[in-house]
């Protein structure tokens, strides 16, 4: 018997931690494993009382601190903390006998330090795409970090193809596998939807659009067509979202009811589950609805596309789009023979490919050739966590140009979140490095203001050749003068890292007109910048360093 140690990030049940226990109770029904679930602050959340009901085995360990929010400034005091909470999560898969573990999403640095710490393989489960050069605090810190909890991974597991395609393009020599998520959930009832009646199940995060569909419910209730929609979920931007409904008249019509334990009864009592995020990577809710025969309208993005057969086994609409998801609301509500059609279709379609049989029988493979490959951490591994422990005297925890060195006087290899890629090579799914740069007059991006602020620098990844020369520049055009010129030597940039330009602050009013372009002077070799197209629109990989600015104000790309 395999005993399975399955690593949570949060003791509640999300997206994510709903898989890691669904897991967990297939793996209990299989004589070959014994599952073993290590939880932070269990009594915070319901996963306890959920595995307890099944009579799976938990173990407490402390809480985590994200790494994701850490700059340079915080990182000393942060890693001295994480390392004293590794060694504990170590001791908690002594205490379980693990022979391999589930580290459940990027966030788990304590997770996978104590599966160094304890000598055990692991399996980083990866449930979205990493976007480090957009962190809001320090891109750079965020970056090394993540390529620790990725490299010291004896493989990496995504959910969809979609998500495969990322990872392989940032660390290509890992072993990367699509084994799709699935649902348990089962009906308790009959469907009994309330009229014009919908929900949303969703953390309360800018990329999951929860601003559009208030915005969608405004339009329909403009049109005379008002309908209800119960948001389930928590996060940073539930008070400007319940801000915006009371601004456009509708939070008598958007209901915020919070975490959600009985998910079923909430699809059941629904005439259909919305799902607008920009980005999804897989969509657990889009697949548990369709498994209770709740239609599904949902964004044409990511994950969602390799889901939903559009007006086959649900309904999808173009992101970001108000009016189309307010057309999509519209003709669910009013066409009965529709949602009967995309009922049926979403039944079957999760019976065919979401009942988790064949993704049990992947892990299983996983598993095995983990366990049959893994010795110990190789001395690769014991750099990079060696670069950890020199921050805690205060050393910087990314490689400069030069390269970093340990307490053995030995280079370690430049840290980056990217790996090698050919200077014209452009990344599936729209993220990639553009063409050279070098080569052309200027890089052009155009920008709106949506509120006044100040803007004062960007955070950008480059691809540079090796022993690149020239300059930079950097211009800012608004409203047709240019207001902003900054050259910067190459030599001060790092290839496939997050290179920081700034000026001084500009101030921009609401409405502006931004031009932002980029070009290379004199240069000896080949510069492409990372960029990404989401809906249309191209624009740099990147975190805009602005101040002064109302909570849901942001500079707005409109394209290049």
């Amino acid at each position: 018997m395999l005993n399975v140690a399955l690593i949570s990030h949060s003791p509640y049940i999300a997206g994510a931690e709903r898989m890691l226990t669904n897991l967990a109770l297939r793996l209990k029904d299989d004589p070959e494993f014994k599952p073993i679930v290590l939880i932070p602050d269990p009594k915070a959340g319901e996963m306890v009382s959920l595995l307890d009901q099944h009579g799976i085995d938990w173990r407490e360990v402390p809480s985590m601190k994200w790494y994701i929010f850490q700059t340079q400034k915080t990182l000393p005091g942060y890693v001295c903390d994480l390392l004293g909470r590794a060694r504990q999560y170590a001791e908690a898969l002594w205490s379980a006998d693990a022979d391999i573990a589930i580290v459940n999403t990027l966030t788990n640095l304590e997770g996978v330090l104590g599966c160094y710490n304890a000598n055990i393989p692991y399996v980083l489960w990866a449930h979205g795409i990493i976007d480090s050069t957009q962190a809001e605090d320090d891109p750079a810190t965020r970056n090394v970090l993540d390529k620790i909890v990725m490299e010291l991974a004896s493989g990496i597991v995504t959910c969809s193809d979609w998500t495969s395609e990322f990872f392989k393009q940032v660390v290509p020599h890992k072993s990367i596998r699509t084994i799709h998520n699935w649902t348990n959930i089962e009906s308790k009832s009959a469907n009994d939807p309330g009229p014009r009646t919908f929900c949303a199940l969703s953390t309360l995060q800018p990329h999951k659009g929860i601003d559009i569909l208030i915005q969608a419910v405004a339009l329909l209730k403009n049109r005379g067509f008002p309908v209800h929609v119960n948001l389930y979920g928590a996060g940073d931007s539930a008070n400007s979202l319940k801000a915006l409904a009371c601004d456009l008249g509708v939070d008598d019509l958007v209901h915020f009811r919070g975490r959600v334990t009985d998910v079923a009864g909430v699809y059941q009592r629904s005439i259909a589950t919305l799902m607008p995020s920009f980005v999804e990577p897989f969509g657990m809710v889009a697949i548990e609805s369709m498994a209770l025969g709740t239609p599904v309208i949902a964004a044409s993005t990511g994950g969602l596309k390799d889901i939903i057969e559009h007006q086959v086994s649900g309904h999808l609409f173009r992101p970001g789009d108000i009016d189309d998801l307010a057309s999509s609301i519209y003709l669910l509500a009013t066409n009965a023979e529709y949602r009967d059609t995309l009922s049926v279709g979403g039944k079957n379609r999760v019976r065919q490919h979401f009942d988790g049989t064949q993704s049990l029988a992947k892990f299983a493979n996983v598993f095995e050739e983990v366990t049959q490959t893994f010795t110990t951490y190789d001395r690769h591994a014991r750099d990079r966590v060696e670069i950890l422990q020199l921050a805690t005297s205060g050393s910087t925890a990314s490689a400069d140009a030069n390269g970093a060195r340990n307490g053995h006087g030995e280079a370690f290899p430049q840290l980056s979140l990217l790996g090698t890629h050919d200077a014209n090579s452009v990344m599936p799914h729209k993220i990639g490095f553009g063409a050279d740069i070098s080569q052309d007059p200027f890089r052009w991006f155009y920008l709106e203001a949506t509120d006044p602020m100040t803007w004062s620098g960007i955070d950008i990844v480059l691809l540079l050749a090796d022993k690149s020369s020239g300059v930079l520049i950097t211009e800012i055009v608004q409203n047709g003068q240019i207001v902003v010129h900054v050259g910067t030597e190459m030599s001060r940039l790092t290839s496939q890292a997050t290179s920081r330009i700034t000026w001084p602050p500009l101030k921009l009013d609401k409405r502006d007109s931004i031009e932002l372009r980029f070009a290379v002077r004199n240069s000896s070799g080949a510069v492409c910048l990372l960029e990404w197209e989401h809906t249309g629109i191209r624009y740099p990989l990147c975190s805009l360093l602005v101040q002064d600015r109302e909570a849901g104000s942001h500079l707005r790309w409109l394209g290049a």
